[in-house]
C-alpha cells in the first residue's frame, strides 16, 4: 500500500510540474500576447522532462531503499551528531489514538509551543535574548540542553492545560487554546 501511495504522490508531483509549465506558456501567449520562440519552447520541454525524470529517480531510490541522505543545511558536525544520537520516534500505540481525530495529536504538540511564545511575547527584546542564547550555543559556550532550558525559562514556561485545571474558569477546547 505504501508503494501505491508513493507512486500516486509521484504522479501528482509530475502533474504539478506539467501544469505549471502549461500555465506559464498560457500566460505568456494569452495574456501577454508574446510568441514563444521554438528554441525556447524546446528547452522548456527539456527542463520539464528533466524535472519529471528527477522525480521518478528519487521515487525509485526511495522505493528501493537507496534514497540519498537529506542535507544538513550547514549544520555543524556537532549538531548533526546530536541529532543522530536522538532515539528514533516511535508511533503512539493504537490504544492511545483510538477514537481521536488526527488533528488532536497535532494540537497537543503545537498548543504548548504557541503558549510558550504567544504573539505578545515576541518583542525585539525577547527575540534578541533568544538570538544571544543561540549564538552562545553556536560558539560552544553552552550546551543544547542549557540553551533550551534558558529559552524555556526566559519565555516563562508553559501553562497548565485545561484538562489538568480545576474550576469554572477553564476554557473548552473548542473555544481556544487549552494551555491558557
Amino acid at each position: 500500500m505504501g508503494i501505491l501511495i508513493s507512486f500516486l504522490n509521484l504522479l501528482l508531483y509530475i502533474a504539478i510540474i506539467v501544469f505549471i509549465a502549461f500555465v506559464i506558456v498560457w500566460v505568456i501567449q494569452s495574456f501577454m500576447g508574446w510568441a514563444i520562440d521554438a528554441n525556447v519552447m524546446k528547452w522548456g520541454k527539456v527542463i520539464v522532462g528533466l524535472l519529471c525524470l528527477i522525480a521518478v529517480v528519487m521515487w525509485l531510490a526511495g522505493v528501493l531503499g537507496a534514497a540519498p541522505a537529506s542535507p544538513t543545511f550547514g549544520a555543524t558536525d556537532k549538531r548533526q551528531s546530536q541529532l543522530d544520537a536522538l532515539p528514533p520516534a516511535e508511533p503512539a500505540p493504537p490504544s492511545i489514538c483510538k477514537g481521536q481525530i488526527p488533528r488532536a495529536g497535532q494540537s497537543a504538540t503545537w498548543e504548548p509551543v504557541r503558549e510558550l511564545f504567544p504573539s505578545k511575547w515576541k518583542t525585539a527584546k525577547n527575540n534578541a535574548a533568544v538570538d544571544d542564547l543561540r549564538r552562545a550555543y553556536d560558539r560552544g559556550d553552552i550546551s543544547i540542553d542549557r540553551a533550551r532550558k534558558a529559552v524555556f525559562d526566559l519565555a516563562g514556561g508553559i501553562g497548565t492545560p485545561e484538562w489538568a485545571r480545576r474550576g469554572i474558569g477553564a476554557t473548552a477546547p473548542s473555544q481556544g487554546s487549552t494551555y491558557r
